[in-house]
C-alpha cells in the first residue's frame, strides 16, 4: 500500500469475513501507521454502502467479490456510479467525485471476472 500512496493515518476499509487475509491487513496497517475500517458484512444495500463510505471516508477498499447470497461487485457498481467503468489494468488509481479520498479496491475472491 505504502508504494500506491497509501500514508500513515490514511483509512483502510476491510469488508471481509474473519479470515487469515482479514488478520494480515489488520497487522500490515497497524505496523504501517494505517486507521482500519472494519466494515459489518451485513452491510447489503446502495443505502448502507453509500453511508459507510461517507462516515469512513477510506482510502482502500478490500473485499470479497460474493459471499452467500451478496454479490459485492454488483452492489459496489450500483453504489459508486464511477467503478462501473474503472478499469485498473495499467495501475491507475480511481477517481470519484462521490468519494474523493477512495483511491484502491482490493478484492480477495477468486474469480475476477468482469459481470
Amino acid at each position: 500500500m505504502l508504494e500506491h500512496g497509501v500514508k500513515p493515518g490514511d483509512t483502510l476499509a476491510v469488508w471481509l469475513p474473519d479470515s487469515a487475509e482479514k488478520h494480515v491487513i489488520f497487522l500490515a496497517a497497524a505496523k504501517a501507521g494505517f486507521k482500519v475500517a472494519d466494515l459489518d458484512l451485513s452491510l447489503n444495500t446502495v443505502k448502507d454502502v453509500r453511508e459507510m463510505l461517507t462516515a469512513a471516508q477510506p482510502k482502500v477498499l478490500y473485499f470479497h467479490t460474493q459471499l452467500g447470497e451478496t454479490d459485492y461487485v454488483k452492489l459496489l457498481r450500483k453504489s459508486i456510479p464511477e467503478l462501473f467503468y474503472y478499469d485498473d489494468s495499467a495501475g491507475q488509481m480511481f477517481h470519484s467525485k462521490y468519494y474523493p479520498s477512495l483511491r484502491k479496491f482490493v478484492q480477495m475472491g477468486m474469480d475476477n471476472e468482469v459481470r
